[in-house]
């Protein structure tokens, strides 16, 4: 008995280490974010505006990072789809910075999407971005996201936003030494 542990244990250390379903097994994919089929159907990335409305985000907007309670910058994007069937789809969302995988959304419970009257929205699906929050200010970045109904349905969407901690320019936000902080590909790309 002392020479083998068991498997709910083992659980509930993970769960315990990883704070509570805060972290992923999978890293970010090392050769790029996936390509979603170009026949999916439209997918909206947006966030959670005041009184729990979904905003959808544009080309060039802003989306706005925290830290996490395990100290990790992340996303909240929210997607939504129409006509998807709402009973616990995949979902995957993936963050790029200048073609470098910053980000990936944590594996979680898969839930059911409300219908906000326009479609079925996934709120606050969390996205761990991997490098210092001060590397990340006012720096562009795609999002890539995509949903997968319980039909085989996939819905896909992307966007260009500029990664912010609250507004643009961001001189607290920048690194002390972003050189020796900062990846080589990160460096180069804030958004004016």
């Amino acid at each position: 008995m002392a020479d083998s542990i068991s498997p709910a244990l083992c659980c509930v250390a993970l769960l315990v280490a990883c704070g509570l379903a805060a972290c992923s097994t999978e890293p970010p994919p090392a050769d790029g974010c996936p390509s979603f089929d170009a026949t999916a159907e439209p997918l909206e990335i947006g966030f959670r505006g005041e009184g729990d409305v979904f905003e959808a985000v544009s080309d060039g907007d802003p989306l706005y990072f925290q830290v996490g309670s395990q100290g990790s910058p992340m996303i909240l994007p929210c997607l939504r789809a129409t006509g998807i069937d709402p009973d616990k789809p995949r979902s995957n969302v993936c963050v790029e910075v200048n073609d470098r995988v910053t980000g990936s959304s944590v594996a979680g419970e898969r839930v059911d999407l409300p219908f906000d009257g326009v479609g079925n929205v996934l709120w606050d699906l969390r996205t761990v971005l991997d490098v210092e929050q001060c590397c990340l200010a006012c720096t562009e970045a795609t999002v890539y996201a995509s949903l997968q109904d319980a039909r085989g349905r996939t819905y896909a969407g992307r966007v260009d936003i500029v990664l912010s901690r609250g507004g643009c320019p961001d001189p607290d936000g920048a690194c002390e030494n972003a050189e020796e902080s900062c990846p080589a590909e990160l460096l180069g790309s804030p958004a004016d």
